[in-house]
């Protein structure tokens, strides 16, 4: 299996809650997010899902540096990681998603997003969907009691068994108390938690040119990481996109709720010891570089 497959085999879940992508704007270098627990459900059950007009076919350097990671990661095996139960968190929008998809193919830990979870319930309809709809729609996280189940759901699974990568979790100190409560009863514990961090700019350019295939959850982005061929994702051939909650005024609220309830965490991490700061004002070889020297202990 290649390190694309394994990429998409390692998915915890699939993400298909988008909207067509029809915008422009004047994106700063960098990477996308692709995990968050907000999205317009209401949306994601209209709109008839198109293909992304404004994607070059060309590649452009991003891409090319992007490709050029996982050619390189599969030709040789990577060392076994310092930290292997690793936590990302950061503003949205900084580039935990696609770092995560990354970390998750290089060292074979399992990619733990939980806002892909709840998007697909909220597009089902299920009762854990119809539970947390109203509190996403109105650009909240959904309630705690929901993603802890999520969470615990998944940690006694054998594929977790060798370390995971969370993308979106912990999103506040209960969770982060809670996470480290279930780690401890399995004998467990959190290894690490990378902190990314950008300008507040730089990050509201970036969100505004997030794409996602609406298929595996691959990330692109509208200038920085396109797909080979214009709305087609490289790695299914699904349909790539733009997502329902990327829009200015959920950016806003989103900042305004990770300021209130997620920034705090950087404390409670760094009194643990466990913080590796992570600058995403870079490229997204730059950024995966640092990580690579930061997990391999280097």
């Amino acid at each position: 299996m290649d390190s694309h497959q394994k990429q998409i085999s390692k998915k915890d879940s699939k993400s298909t809650s988008q909207s067509v992508d029809g915008s422009n704007s004047n994106d700063a270098p960098g990477h996308a997010e692709l995990s968050s627990e907000l999205v317009s459900a209401t949306q994601v059950a209209t709109t008839t899902i198109q293909p992304v007009e404004d994607c070059a076919i060309e590649k452009d350097e991003s891409t090319l540096a992007c490709n050029q990671i996982f050619t390189q990661d599969s030709e040789f095996k990577m060392p076994t990681p310092k930290y292997k139960n690793i936590v990302l968190f950061g503003p949205p929008g900084v580039g935990k998603g696609a770092q995560a998809q990354i970390i998750s193919s290089r060292y074979e830990l399992v990619h733990v997003s939980t806002g892909e979870v709840i998007r697909e319930e909220i597009k089902k309809e299920s009762e854990l969907g119809l539970r947390v709809k109203e509190a996403v729609e109105g650009g909240k996280f959904a309630d705690d009691e929901t993603v802890l189940g999520i969470i615990q759901q998944r940690l006694d699974l054998p594929e977790y068994q060798n370390g995971f990568v969370m993308d979106g979790f912990p999103r506040n100190i209960n969770q982060a108390e809670k996470l480290d409560e279930m780690m401890r009863d399995r004998n467990k514990s959190i290894d690490c938690a990378l902190f990314f961090d950008a300008p507040e700019e730089v990050v509201l350019a970036r969100l505004e040119g997030r794409r996602i295939c609406s298929s595996c959850g691959a990330t692109y982005h509208k200038l920085f990481n396109r797909p080979k061929i214009r709305g087609v994702c490289d790695l299914c051939q699904g349909i790539v996109v733009r997502r329902h909650d990327d829009s200015p005024d959920v950016h806003r609220a989103r900042l305004k709720t990770y300021r209130e309830k997620t920034a705090p965490l950087l404390d409670y991490y760094t009194k643990q010891g466990k913080v590796r700061m992570v600058n995403s004002d870079q490229s997204i070889t730059a950024v995966a570089s640092t990580i690579h020297s930061i997990l391999s202990g280097e």
